[in-house]
């Protein structure tokens, strides 16, 4: 894909980019490859978790976001094969750490692990630990930034 964009530039740690009325800040992941975590501020502020772990601080870059995507590819009460990814719980503490929390929660990167322990419950047990709004990712899924509701548009014509 990188020959459909106009400019490609590599970034790091808490950097900061403006393109016209949106900002751009990079967070700190931890993983066993480069990767990069940031936060979208425009009408919403979105944060990204992307591929990490859990570390004391982690919840710093993301507190005040109005709505947080995690990478969370290790379902509840479980542990890590190898420390290079979240939890379900490790979602749960970050944002309970949180001075402010966000107003919706979004898992992604789900694992055949997460699939195989249903990430809509997974979701649920998000929702019930931190009272903050969770779902689970789905292919083609849209999220309304007025409402923060997933758009439907697209089933619809199938309803």
């Amino acid at each position: 894909h990188q020959e459909k964009t106009k400019s490609i530039r590599a970034v790091v740690q808490d950097e900061e980019i403006a393109l016209g009325n949106i900002k751009i800040k990079t967070t700190l992941p931890e993983h066993t490859c480069p990767t990069i975590g940031f936060i979208i501020e425009g009408s919403r502020k979105i944060g990204y978790t992307s591929d990490t772990v859990f570390y004391d601080g982690i919840e710093k870059y993301f507190d005040g976001v109005d709505v947080l995507i995690a990478n969370v590819l290790v379902p509840h009460g479980k542990k890590p094969f190898l420390l290079k990814h979240l939890s379900v719980d490790d979602v749960v503490k970050m944002v309970n750490r949180m001075t402010i929390k966000p107003e919706l929660i979004i898992i992604t990167h789900l694992s055949m692990w997460m699939l195989k322990n249903s990430p809509y419950e997974q979701a649920r047990f998000i929702q019930k630990n931190t009272g903050v709004k969770t779902i689970a990712a789905k292919d083609n899924m849209e999220i309304n930034l007025d409402t923060l509701n997933e758009k439907n548009e697209k089933l619809k014509k199938f309803l």
